[in-house]
C-alpha cells in the first residue's frame, strides 16, 4: 500500500473540528446526492491537531450529511500542515439592502482611510470606487476580528447568491453588484479559532493541498457499522485501489 493510500482513515465525527458554518442549500443537495449514490464518493480532508482532534479542510457538508444518516465513521485523508497552502475566496454578489443594513453596524467602519484600524476586507463598487471595511484597532484581540468578520459575511451569505472568486482574480462588478475582497488568514489563527469552538466566516478560507485521493466510493453500510475494523478497512482500500484517483498536483478544494 502506498503512502498516500495509507493516509486514508476512518475517524469518528466527534473528533472533527469545523472552521466554518454550513450552508443550508448546499447541505440539502449534498444529502440528496449521497442518498441517491448509496456511498460517499470522495473522502474528506483533515489535518491532525492535538488531543487526537482533526481540523476539517474539505467536506463540511459531507460530514454533516453522514451524521444525519446515522454514520459512525467518516472516511478521511489525513494531510500534514506542510502539504497545505492557504489562500482566500473573494465574493461577488448583488448590491442590495443588506449593504445598507450592515453599514448601520457600529462595529464596522467603511472608509478610504484605514490608519489605526484593522482591515477585514475591501468592497469594490461598479463605478470603480472602493472602500476598506475595518474595525477599530484592537491588538491581540483576534476573536473580536472574527466576530465582526462573521457579522459582515452573515449579512448576505444566507439570502443571496454568492459567486466565489479566486483571490488572484480581480472582478469589475456590474451596475447592480459589489465585489468583496478578503485577506488570507494563517493556519495559526485557524487553529486558535477552532480550538476555542468558534468558526470563521463561511466560504472565505481556501485550502489548497497536494496529493488528493478521490473516487473512493465508500458504501454507507460500512460507515454505519458500530465497530472500527482496522483490517477490514485496509482490505477495502486495497480492493478499491484500481478506481482511486491520485492527484499529485495542487487541487483546489471546493465543498461539494
Amino acid at each position: 500500500m502506498s503512502k498516500i493510500e495509507s493516509s486514508l482513515k476512518l475517524i469518528h465525527p466527534t473528533d472533527i473540528l469545523f472552521h466554518e458554518k454550513h450552508e443550508g442549500a448546499r447541505l440539502s443537495s449534498t444529502k440528496q446526492r449521497i442518498l441517491e449514490d448509496g456511498f460517499l464518493r470522495n473522502p474528506i480532508s483533515v489535518m491532525e491537531l492535538d488531543e487526537k482532534k482533526y481540523l476539517l479542510l474539505d467536506g463540511l457538508h459531507r460530514v454533516l450529511t453522514l451524521k444525519e444518516l446515522g454514520c459512525n465513521w467518516i472516511p478521511a485523508q489525513i494531510v500534514s500542515e506542510s502539504e497545505i497552502s492557504l489562500q482566500s475566496w473573494n465574493h461577488l454578489l448583488q448590491k442590495d439592502e443588506w449593504l445598507d443594513q450592515i453599514k448601520e453596524n457600529s462595529e464596522l467602519i467603511f472608509t478610504k482611510n484605514s490608519k489605526n484600524k484593522t482591515i477585514l476586507g475591501k468592497i469594490n463598487y461598479p463605478n470603480n470606487t472602493n472602500e476598506e471595511i475595518c474595525i477599530h484597532e484592537s491588538p491581540g484581540n483576534d476573536f473580536k476580528l472574527i466576530s465582526s468578520w462573521n457579522d459582515l459575511v452573515n449579512a448576505y451569505n444566507k439570502d443571496y447568491n454568492v459567486k466565489r472568486i479566486h483571490n488572484d482574480q480581480h472582478i469589475t462588478p456590474n451596475h447592480n453588484e459589489v465585489f468583496l475582497q478578503y485577506p488570507t488568514v494563517n493556519m495559526c489563527l485557524i487553529k486558535k479559532v477552532v480550538l476555542k469552538g468558534l468558526t470563521l466566516p463561511s466560504g472565505v478560507t481556501r485550502f489548497i493541498i497536494q496529493g488528493r485521493i478521490l473516487n473512493l466510493k465508500v458504501p454507507l453500510t460500512l460507515l454505519k457499522s458500530i465497530n472500527y475494523d482496522h483490517n477490514k478497512w485496509f482490505e477495502s482500500i486495497n480492493a478499491w485501489k484500481d478506481s482511486l484517483r491520485h492527484y499529485k498536483e495542487e487541487v483546489y478544494l471546493v465543498e461539494h
